[in-house]
This record gives structure tokens, C-alpha cells and sequence, in this order.
């Protein structure tokens, strides 16, 4: 009777790669904090809107959307495909489906923005009207600061 030989090389480098400790994080990073002029970063402005610190209004543009649309929107957009389970086998690691979620969770937060965020407030601020009649978005700083990146 002749052996099988079973080849698990694929297999094991798949394991290894979910054995990974790398994670992704979306929001406002390092590299995009610092705003044109003098005053706050982004990530202050961006705090006390998304926890409502200093008599702000809450306005989650990263929690709330993160946690309601981040799923429907990895199965809508998600191309965990056989090329990308192939990249994860090839690297030993999880860091190319980390970057695409990424993207995609970048999607969201941009997308609340667009549609003035889940329940958000609208300015309470005497004397100041939006220039273009949509929170958060009159210098598009905060908006462009969004990001991700995957920490191995």
C-alpha cells in the first residue's frame, strides 16, 4: 500500500498569517492632524465632536458609523477575493485584508460627513453659519483627515 504524502504548506502559512497581531486603525492620524493656520489639530476638533467635550454637540463621525455601516460596506466593497486570500498565504499575514478594510472603513467615515453623520446636531454656535451649509465641512480639514493604517 502506498502513503500520501499531504502537503500543507499553504495551509500553514495561512495559520501563520492569522496568528498576526497587526490591526488597522481609521480616523485621525498622526500624519494628517496638523490643520493650515494656528489653533487646534484635527484630532481636538475631531474629539470634541465625536464625544461632544466642551459643550460640543456629539457628532460621531467615526464611532457611529464605523460600528452601523462598517459591515454592509465590507460586503458591498469588499474584494476578499481568491488574489487577496493568495497575497495573505504568500505575506504570512492578515495586512493586506487590515489595508482594504482600512479603505473601506475610510469610505465610511467620509460617507457620514457627506450625509451630516447619524443624528448629528446642527451648529448651536451665536453668530456663525456654516459657509456652505454642512457640519464639519466648511474647511474640508477634518474631512481630509481622515485615514488608516495597518500596524504589524
Amino acid at each position: 500500500m502506498a502513503g500520501t504524502k499531504l502537503n500543507l504548506e499553504g495551509f500553514n502559512k495561512f495559520v501563520k498569517a492569522l496568528q498576526s497581531t497587526a490591526k488597522v486603525k481609521v480616523g485621525v492620524l498622526a500624519a494628517e492632524n496638523n490643520r493650515i493656520g494656528s489653533g487646534p489639530t484635527n484630532a481636538e476638533i475631531g474629539a470634541k465632536h465625536e464625544f461632544g467635550i466642551d459643550g460640543m454637540p456629539m457628532r460621531s463621525f467615526l464611532r457611529a458609523p464605523l460600528t452601523n455601516n462598517l459591515g454592509k460596506s465590507l460586503e458591498k466593497y469588499g474584494q476578499f477575493n481568491e488574489d487577496l486570500l493568495n497575497l495573505v498565504v504568500e505575506s504570512k499575514s492578515i495586512s493586506p485584508w487590515l489595508k482594504l478594510i482600512g479603505v473601506i472603513g475610510e469610505k465610511v467615515v467620509k460617507d457620514a460627513f457627506a450625509q451630516q453623520g447619524p443624528g448629528w446636531e446642527p451648529w448651536r454656535i451665536p453668530g456663525y453659519s456654516s459657509k456652505i451649509g454642512m457640519i464639519l465641512q466648511d474647511s474640508q480639514q477634518l474631512v481630509k483627515s481622515i485615514s488608516s493604517e495597518v500596524e504589524e
